[in-house]
Parts: structure tokens; sequence; C-alpha cells
């Protein structure tokens, strides 16, 4: 019976490495085709439960560790070290540093699919059809939990090796917010002005400043 047990054990155990294996190679390739990119434009759709509309339309701007955010009646602009959120209903511009540990795509989409610093723990789940594309999924878990996530949730195209698909689920939330990636346009050319905050453009907001 122990012998048995033994068995089962060392078999999960390969499994699980193999898993990793998967992911491991998956997450390697997606990195390296998105850092191959240079300059890139990605279209993306926000579905997040419970509120109205569900479905938040937006695309982001990325030029090495610069970005350009436009979300709604949001906007974000990052040179790099600081970003600058713009609301503009409420006519406020959060002002901050950037935390290179966050790979959400929305708050430092430089870094939204590089998994592999050791920052988190990753393994593969299988096929699933998402878009009427197969997909691998991939189950991410933050090492630091004052990162607020529990789980990130990543599906890649098979075909393409290209994001799908995200799926954040944070710390005591029951449902994930998930954003589609629509589109990426490799090799987007963009006029630096557009990373940099121009202070004139937003006479009469409230500059809230957290660095």
């Amino acid at each position: 019976m122990k012998r048995y047990v033994l068995v089962c054990v060392l078999w999960l155990a390969a499994l699980c490495a193999n898993a990793d294996e998967r992911s491991s190679a998956l997450l390697n390739k997606l990195s390296s085709l998105i850092g191959g990119y240079g300059n890139y434009r990605v279209e993306f759709t926000v579905y997040i439960p419970g509120l109205q509309p569900q479905q938040i339309e937006g695309y982001y701007l990325v030029n090495d560790d610069k970005y350009y955010i436009s979300v709604e009646e949001s906007e974000v602009y990052c040179d790099g070290k600081i970003k600058y959120e713009v609301n503009r209903a409420d006519r406020e511009v959060t002002i901050d540093a950037v935390n290179p540990a966050e790979r959400n795509i929305l708050s430092n989409p430089t870094r939204a699919f590089e998994f592999l610093d050791g920052s988190f723990t990753h393994s593969a789940q299988g096929e699933v059809l998402v878009e009427e594309k197969r997909c691998d999924r991939i189950l991410l878990r933050p090492v630091d939990k004052a990162l607020g996530l529990s789980e990130v949730t990543l599906d890649v195209d098979r075909q393409s090796g290209l994001p799908v698909r995200l799926a954040y689920r944070l710390e005591g939330s029951s449902a994930p917010i998930s954003i589609g990636i629509d589109r990426i346009v490799p090799h987007a050319a963009a006029d630096p002005s557009v990373f940099a905050f121009n202070r004139s453009k937003y006479k009469g907001f409230e500059m809230i400043d957290f660095r």
C-alpha cells in the first residue's frame, strides 16, 4: 500500500513539473514576442462584473518603459518613472511613482506579460476555447501578497502565442476582472510627446501627489 501511495505522489509530482515546464515555455515565448515589438499598441475590452456598463473599451501605447493608456474618461501618462492618472469626470490628476512589481495591464502595461522573474508561481491548466480560439490557460499566483492579487489567469492563443484574455482576481473579491486583448499592433509609431504629461492641458484639475 505504501508503495502504491509513493508511486501516486511521484506521478502527481511529475504532472506538476510538466505543467510548470509547459507554462514556462508559453510565458517565455509570450514575453519574447511582446518584447520584440519595440513600440506597440494594444486594444482591449475590460469586463467588470456588477457595474454598468460591464464592458469598457480602451487602448494603450508602449515605448520601452513609457506608456499611455486611454479608457473612457481616464488617461494615464508615464515617462517610465512617474505616472499621471487623469480622471476627467472628477477633474483630478493622481501622481505617483511606478511600481515595477505591478503586472496589472491597467497600471503597468509595460510589464503586463512578464511573469518569469520569480514574482509569480505558474502552472499550465490545459486547453480552453476563448473567442473561438484554442488557447492554453496559465494560472499565476503572486508570491508577494501585498500586491492585492490572489491570482491571475492568462489565456494564450495556441497558434500565435499571443494573449487573448487576462483575468485578475483581487484578494477578497467574489469575481475576477477580465480583460480581453482585442488587437496588438507591433511597431506602432507614436510621437514621444504622447507619453509626456502636459499640465497645461488640464487646467483647473486637482493635482494629488503621492510621490
